[in-house]
């Protein structure tokens, strides 16, 4: 079975909102501060009070200290786009061998002239 964007789109949402609906512990729509923290240290993430107000002032988009479903989406796609941007770098391209140079012993004039020295 192959799914299309739009419906991989829709899955991904339903999936963040069946989560969310699992830290809702109070069922009134929104995460309140302990139930976000409850969350983002279950989801492996726990936060300091410092980090807890950086979420808060980057994803309570209403500033109402609670965090709606559809911000907690935001929080969540940001989360799955900065684990694609921190995968391993691929490694440097490999250096070209170093030139080798070797002094010019049959040069008549007194400047120093040098050879490529090539490999046997």
């Amino acid at each position: 079975m192959t799914f299309t964007n739009t419906e991989r789109i829709f899955q991904l949402t339903e999936t963040i909102r069946l989560v969310f609906d699992s830290f809702d512990a109070d069922k009134s729509g929104c995460l309140e501060c302990e139930e976000l923290r409850h969350a983002l240290a279950s989801m492996g993430r726990p936060v300091t009070d410092d980090e807890f107000v950086m979420f808060l002032e980057e994803y309570d988009t209403d500033k109402n200290n609670k965090i709606s479903p559809e911000e907690f989406e935001a929080m969540i796609r940001a989360a799955l786009n900065l684990r694609v941007l921190q995968a391993p770098p691929s490694p440097p391209p490999a250096a070209p061998p170093p030139v080798k140079f070797q002094r010019s012993v049959s040069s008549p004039s007194s400047t120093d002239t040098f050879e490529r020295q090539t490999e046997p």
